[in-house]
């Protein structure tokens, strides 16, 4: 499951940021194994690159997107040790998206 996960950037790529109906699929998979995914330091990290690409499209309702992606994670993950390392990465992309 978490390898199909791991290629969901591609499909960003494609879309030019614009997550659509992929947050959704997204959020499946987080509620789905929340433990697991916890868990899985890359597919965290292919999360946070998801956020990153949808936060930065220049177009508005995309990047809301990006910003419902990052409130999903931050959800998520909260109470974990997993998000130590991306919160502040992830708190610096929402300042410079501002």
């Amino acid at each position: 499951m978490w390898a199909m996960f791991d290629h969901f950037p591609k499909i960003v790529t494609k879309s030019k940021g614009q997550l659509g109906d992929l947050l959704d699929t997204i959020n499946h998979f987080v509620m789905f194994d929340k433990q697991g995914f916890a868990a899985r330091e890359a597919s965290i990290r292919v999360f946070a690159q998801i956020i990153e690409q949808a936060m930065f499209t220049l177009k508005i309702a995309p990047d809301c997107e990006g910003a419902v992606a990052c409130q999903l994670l931050f959800q998520s993950l909260a109470g974990t040790a997993a998000l130590d390392a991306l919160l502040e990465p992830l708190l610096d992309l929402t300042t410079r998206r501002m």
